[in-house]
């Protein structure tokens, strides 16, 4: 299978495919394994559907599961005007040739290059295609290795979401050109496979719009938030009314306000035939109205008379009251619903509402302060690793300063090993926060055995010059041993005239 990348140089022209590396680009608290380092993400990879690059992947059912146990890639690039380093960016890699200038493989050795920081899952049901919004789409579970790249993570935290790109090989013996009336579409790939999915910068646009990676404890939040807003739904029935309904009701509800100045307006029945309220004792009544006038266009509420005598009290037990009296007061610019006819039974119906509700945010709470542990467990071990990193190179420094200044001495002039282990140990414990501080204690020890050394043997000293005997040579700057040359042949070879 042979790698490729198409570029689409004209819609109307033809297609040219070069032989490069195949990638196509995709989408946009955390659950953890393994003691904490790894982080559980949920993937939205590709649909089958036109990407920006002219590409469309088919066959997803069949090629999904080639994503099982494939990296999760990111780069991290150093902006040049701050100095600060940029998560995310592209298919950060060197394609390499071979001499004919074919395509030999990819190196990802420059420091620019995108870097495995997790993995998707290997077990292959972790892996499924689903159908969101009429689309078909690859979905997938994995990790993030959070203790090597924690400001990944914190990034995902803090957005919610990063866009994604996936990486395939397509086999390019089946591959074909679509056309529609003449024109050139673009490129279909029934048979592929993946090699990766990589994290995208903020500035990087995805081939494939909302593709993306989450941590998978934000997904479930969003899930119990969903809930929560659809709570309302009991027992799959929803007591909802229309944008259009909602209108009408509140314009005929707020109407009446002015006739009942001291009540707090609920709703109207079905048929406008009386309104629900609460009293100024909030007490559950009603209000008898004609819905004949009211149905009138000339019908005008301020003409209506209001009766006192007209109101009912409606039988409903404390804990129904309570419920409307709240609902009521809390839900702003929506009817309450409340039926004349079965009062304590609506109440219920709340009741069974809110403990939905506060069954969900429980859940949520839970997750969050799970998350949060998760994130202060972290960083405790980011902040101890390096508190660790830190004393090892003091300590390393420290040795290297003692073995400069220790390393010729006899061993009665060296800073005993039990005051070195002292040292060693107050340094281990965190009380140098850099390694000149230690190495100034170090320096004292040592003067102070030098001290003490020198106290207990005297140094002793050279008083008269050493020369070294070479036979009966005589030295050359004693005048008083120079000889005539004439008597110092004699001397040295006798009268030997021959």
């Amino acid at each position: 299978m042979e790698e490729k990348n198409s570029t689409m140089e004209n819609l109307e022209g033809e297609v040219t495919a070069k032989k490069k590396l195949s990638v196509m680009s995709v989408n946009k608290t955390p659950k953890t394994s393994k003691r904490g380092l790894e982080y559980e993400v949920e993937l939205k990879i590709m649909r089958e559907d036109w990407c920006r690059n002219g590409w469309r992947y088919e066959n997803l059912e069949k090629n999904a599961k080639s994503f099982a146990g494939t990296p999760i890639l990111c780069a991290y690039i150093k902006n040049k005007l701050t100095g600060e380093y940029e998560i995310g960016s592209g298919h950060n890699v060197v394609t390499e040739v071979d001499a004919e200038g074919n395509f030999a493989g990819i190196s990802t050795m420059d420091a620019d290059c995108e870097r495995i920081v997790g993995k998707i899952s290997d077990n292959e049901d972790d892996i499924r295609v689903e159908e969101e919004n009429g689309k078909k789409w690859i979905f997938a579970k994995g990790i993030l290795w959070g203790w090597y790249h924690k400001e990944l993570v914190e990034k995902i935290l803090q957005l919610d979401i990063m866009e994604i790109s996936a990486e395939t090989l397509v086999e390019n013996e089946t591959k074909y050109v679509e056309e529609i009336d003449g024109k050139i579409v673009g490129e279909v790939y029934p048979d592929w496979y993946a090699t990766g999915v990589t994290i995208l910068g903020d500035n990087v646009p995805p081939a494939m719009p909302e593709a993306s990676i989450r941590l998978a404890y934000l997904s479930k939040i969003k899930t119990i938030v969903n809930s929560i807003e659809n709570a309302g739904n009991i027992n799959g029935s929803e007591n909802k009314i229309t944008e259009g309904e909602k209108s009408k009701v509140e314009i005929k509800l707020d109407s009446f306000q002015e006739a009942f100045p001291d009540c707090k307006l609920l709703r109207l029945s079905a048929n406008n035939d009386f309104i629900i309220m609460l009293n100024k004792n909030n007490e559950i009544v009603k209000y008898p109205l004609n819905s004949e006038d009211i149905a009138k266009e000339d019908f005008d509420i301020k003409s209506m008379s209001v009766d006192e005598s007209n109101f009912t009290l409606m039988e409903t037990t404390e804990k129904s009251r309570k419920i409307v009296k709240t609902l009521a007061y809390n839900i702003d610019d929506e009817e309450v619903d409340v039926d004349v006819e079965d009062a304590d039974c609506k109440c219920d119906e709340c009741v069974k509402k809110q403990e939905k509700i506060d069954e969900l945010e429980n859940a949520l709470d839970a997750c969050k302060k799970e998350m949060q542990s998760n994130i202060d467990s972290l960083q405790e071990k980011v902040n101890t690793y390096e508190t660790e990193k830190r004393n090892n190179g003091i300590l390393e420094a420290v040795k290297n300063e003692q073995v400069a200044k220790e390393c010729d001495l006899v061993e009665e002039a060296k800073v005993s090993a039990e005051d070195m282990q002292k040292l060693y140990d107050s340094i281990l414990e965190g009380k140098y926060q850099s390694a000149d501080e230690a190495i100034k204690d170090y320096k004292v020890m040592f003067a102070d055995k030098m001290e003490e050394y020198n106290k207990t043997h005297k140094q002793q000293t050279i008083t008269e010059p050493v020369v070294l005997s070479m036979g009966n040579i005589p030295n050359p700057l004693d005048n008083s041993t120079k000889k005539d040359p004439i008597a110092f042949a004699k001397e040295r070879f006798g009268n030997n005239k021959n």
